[in-house]
């Protein structure tokens, strides 16, 4: 495609803004506990979560102040279908082995975007780095989450590459006028255990602190801004302890230019470092990682409201990766400099009172540099259109929807969906969704340089194509008595072909082939409880059957079953609250050895008291009986303590 076809898609959709209805689906005289729970990241429309037609998880401000986690990572391993099972709760670690719906995350199966842009990650967000060509969960620090969504199902027909088995859109803190500040800190100790390749864990018990800052207020009459600083610090997962830091600023600003016009924009800062006790040069030894990371990041959003009856969204992003490992376990010394840059405009209105019609174009350009992945640059121009349809007084909804992406490596991928919701009686809910989806093989795995591996020549493949699926799945939602208890229910299946797979050439050299295949289906349920006014409980069961389509092997470290449960109290007129979560995942295959990690149940608990009138103190305890997780071959964090204190202003 080239710019006069830009340009002409840039016209077409003005000029359906000035002819088509309405822009936003969700009613604007929402009372405040309706706001509170708008989603947009399912539909790219304002739903509230109990309208959504698409399925979609809410992690609100207070599950995140309930939730022990320490990381995001933490938060999404309590919704069913993930699993996170054997990844340790501590910022920046290798955190490789998550999977959703039976897909590894790190492998690009599941969409990240930050504030609704996508983003990338390496070390600092915990992936294997592989020339910060990974993706992972733990882009943001915690303190600075407002909410997440969650989708869950087909999305590349809205979001192209990626987004298999969904998407989690993270959404940071917006700056208010009213002035405000905060400040945390705290302080913890875990404890190391495992053993891999006859090497065992030493210094046993490690550290982990933190502290978070941040300011807010009005800057003028129209203009608002928040300024945020993080550092997270721990002693390493490795049997070796090392010195992980993490700082992250964090800026935004929000410009209410007029009724119609809103400007929001911010920068982030990210440095990572990683320093192993006792280093040696990595090709005699690599018990340690010697890691250095910066990662600037600047994004812009501009929504502009025409008038009543139509809308158009301007955003993008710049995103730079800067790294510099000069010892790793796996993929040995590494020097990589990527830059991604967006630009995206969206249209949204409604026509003909049952149409909501939304559209847009997408421009994306990455390039690389180092000694991992070859010099390279790629671009993808995408094209968008989706169409909510609602019958029969909103009892049904239906979303029909395509997405053609272009890309200059790999060619032109094709995504259609549809999404249905009926509503046959107050509080039941039917949601229907089925989708074509692909995941465009990654840089590294292009790659034509050819690199030593630790144990072996590996080389990239510029022949690959990208990996194309089908989803379908079905679900129920209930509520009953009066509200009090809501049960979910999905049934999902998923067919993947193309998938790229790992080996070993005839030269011996280690490289990548779209010659495998996956069969997945399972169940996910959940139900919330509202036992009494002061106590909540959630229970989660999922089912996965993740299978290899040619050899019917299982996946790797996908249990069969995950059990969950969660009970909070909150007690106001003593001004504190506590938790108390039990999990449970059956065994597991490992990715790296034929073993097998085997059934594992972790139990955990926060406290939280009210001190003074701004302030609280925080217990939180992670695997509080200190349980072994038994066949790992990884080395693994054990029971985690942690203390810290608040202080709003």
């Amino acid at each position: 495609m080239n710019c006069k076809r830009i340009v002409s898609a840039v016209f077409a959709m003005a000029l359906l803004g000035a002819v088509f209805g309405q822009a936003g689906w969700a009613k604007e005289d929402q009372p405040p506990e309706a706001l509170e729970s708008m989603v947009i990241t399912a539909t790219k429309t304002p739903y509230t979560l109990e309208d959504v037609p698409v399925e979609t998880v809410l992690i609100t401000g207070k599950d995140i102040e309930r939730s022990n986690a320490k990381t995001i990572e933490g938060l999404l391993g309590t919704i069913p279908g993930f699993n996170f099972s054997q990844a340790p709760d501590l910022t920046g670690t290798m955190n490789f082995r998550n999977t959703i719906r039976g897909l590894n995350i790190e492998d690009r199966r599941m969409l990240v975007l930050v504030d609704g842009q996508r983003v990338f990650g390496g070390y600092a967000s915990g992936g294997m780095a592989f020339g910060g060509d990974a993706f992972n969960v733990n882009v943001v620090p915690l303190s600075l989450v407002d909410h997440i969504e969650v989708v869950k199902g087909p999305a590349s027909a809205l979001y192209g590459s990626e987004a298999v088995t969904g998407v989690i859109n993270i959404i940071t803190k917006v700056p208010e006028k009213q002035t405000k500040a905060a400040v945390a800190a705290g302080y913890g100790w875990y404890k190391m255990d495992g053993e891999r390749n006859g090497r065992k864990v030493t210094e046993t018990t490690r550290s982990t602190y933190n502290a978070f800052g941040t300011v807010q207020g009005a800057v003028t009459d129209t203009l608002s801004a928040t300024l945020s600083f993080c550092h997270e610090a721990h002693e390493g997962i490795k049997e070796i302890g090392q010195t992980v830091f993490k700082n992250y600023i964090h800026t935004q600003l929000q410009l209410s230019a007029s009724d119609n016009f809103t400007l929001k924009g911010g920068a982030e800062l990210t440095a990572y470092e990683a320093d192993g006790k006792d280093w040696v040069s990595w090709t005699s030894t690599w018990e340690d990682d010697t890691a250095d990371e910066l990662i600037p990041r600047f994004w812009l959003v501009g929504d502009y409201k025409i008038n009543a009856d139509h809308s158009l969204k301007l955003q993008g992003y710049f995103q730079r990766i800067d790294g510099d490992i000069v010892a790793a376990a796996s993929t040995g010394a590494q020097n990589y400099d990527n830059r991604y840059g967006d630009v995206e405009i969206q249209y949204t209105g409604r026509f003909f009172d049952d149409h909501l019609f939304t559209s847009g174009i997408e421009y994306l350009r990455t390039s690389y540099e180092g000694n991992f992945v070859a010099d390279s640059e790629n671009t993808t121009l995408s094209l968008y259109a989706q169409d909510e349809w609602r019958l029969f007084d909103d009892a049904l909804i239906l979303i029909p929807g395509v997405r053609v992406d272009d890309n200059s490596d790999y060619g032109r991928q094709w995504s259609p969906k549809f999404n249905a919701m009926y509503t046959p009686l107050p509080g039941t809910k039917f949601r229907a969704g089925l989708g074509k989806t692909f995941k465009a093989p990654t840089p590294g795995q292009m790659s034509s340089e050819r690199f030593w591996m630790v144990y072996m020549w590996a080389q990239g493949n510029p022949d690959l194509k990208p990996e194309e699926g089908f989803t379908w799945q079905v679900g129920l939602d209930q509520d009953l008595w009066d509200g009090r208890l809501n049960l979910g229910i999905t049934y999902y299946n998923t067919e993947l072909t193309d998938m790229i797979a790992e080996g070993l050439r005839d030269d011996g050299v280690y490289s990548y082939s779209n010659i495998s295949e996956g069969e997945i289906q399972g169940v996910e349920t959940t139900a919330n409880i509202a036992l009494w006014a002061s106590y909540h409980l959630v229970l989660t069961y999922a089912y996965a059957d993740a299978r290899d389509g040619q050899t019917g092997e299982r996946l790797a470290c996908v249990p069969e079953h995950s059990f969950g449960a969660q009970l909070d109290y909150a007690n106001k007129k003593y001004g504190y609250d506590a938790m108390l979560s039990v999990s449970h995942t059956t065994d597991q295959i490992n990715g790296m050895s034929a073993g097998t990690t085997e059934d594992f149940t972790t139990v955990g608990c926060k406290l939280q008291k009210d001190i003074m009138e701004n302030g609280r103190i925080i217990l939180a305890v992670s695997n509080l009986f200190d349980q072994e997780l038994r066949g790992s071959e990884l080395f693994y964090p054990r029971q985690t303590i942690k203390a810290g204190i608040e202080f709003d202003f």
